[in-house]
């Protein structure tokens, strides 16, 4: 039989380490013996783990699922004041307490019933005295129409008036701005000899 050997790397020891001679002391500890303790701690979290969560079961398994008296008198009263309340209320009682997806999707469609259940927020077409009691609190001002032409002057002969007028088209209300004055004059008067003896006007040419 023939062996042969081949060196695939070469270590050479650079230091010395003189455990006694050392102020610190170390603790060698083996691969082997770290890796079981840690499989020890493992197991020892699992099983402590697994107690709590057993504990936990037994305190659900001991609470009464149905509803007690003072439960039941409190989902009366609640259903008699608000509809909505009570039958979110009924709807999350059936659902089990240990089940996490029965529970979420019991939340879900919770969610969906109570949307369908809001009454819509009102237009203002459904309550047409609302809107006139809005507009009757707005304050408005007196709006007028435009001066009419000026009318003919009152006499003929001398010094007479000309007068142009308005109409109201809306009267103020609440405070608002009053109406202006509706009729305006001037003085008015024609370059014309009356019968008189001495004539009103007396036109220089300049």
């Amino acid at each position: 039989a023939t062996v042969q050997l081949i060196k695939l790397k070469e270590y050479e020891l650079s230091e010395v380490f003189h455990f006694a001679e050392d102020d610190r002391k170390y603790e060698v500890v083996h691969t082997q013996t770290h890796l079981e303790m840690e499989h020890n701690h493992v197991e020892m979290n699992n099983e402590l783990s697994a107690s709590i969560e057993q504990e936990r079961q037994n305190e659900i398994a001991k609470q009464p699922t149905f509803l007690t008296e003072k439960d039941r008198i409190r989902s009366q009263l609640l259903a008699k004041m608000n509809p909505l309340n009570d039958t979110l209320f009924n709807t999350s009682a059936d659902v089990p307490k240990n089940d996490r997806k029965a529970i979420i999707l019991n939340i879900a469609s919770s969610y969906g019933n109570s949307k369908s259940l809001l009454p819509s927020s009102p237009s203002l077409t459904d309550y047409p005295s609302i809107v006139k009691r809005r507009r009757a609190k707005r304050v408005r001002d007196c709006r007028v129409s435009h001066w009419s032409e000026w009318s003919v002057c009152s006499k003929t002969c001398g010094v007479g008036e000309m007068h142009r007028y308005r109409k109201i088209i809306k009267h103020g209300k609440r405070g608002g701005r009053p109406c202006p004055p509706l009729m305006q004059s001037k003085w008015c008067g024609a370059d014309i000899t009356c019968h008189l003896p001495n004539a009103y006007f007396n036109w220089s040419n300049s």
